[in-house]
């Protein structure tokens, strides 16, 4: 497995759980 491919990984994976997170706190900044 190359570096780059482990960064891919990394970068995806923020993708799938930073970003939902993120969303999640705008939403409840708006609710609020």
């Amino acid at each position: 497995m190359h570096l780059q491919n482990v960064r891919i990984v990394n970068l995806n994976v923020i993708l799938k759980v930073v970003l939902p997170m993120w969303l999640f706190l705008q939403w409840k900044h708006w609710i609020s």
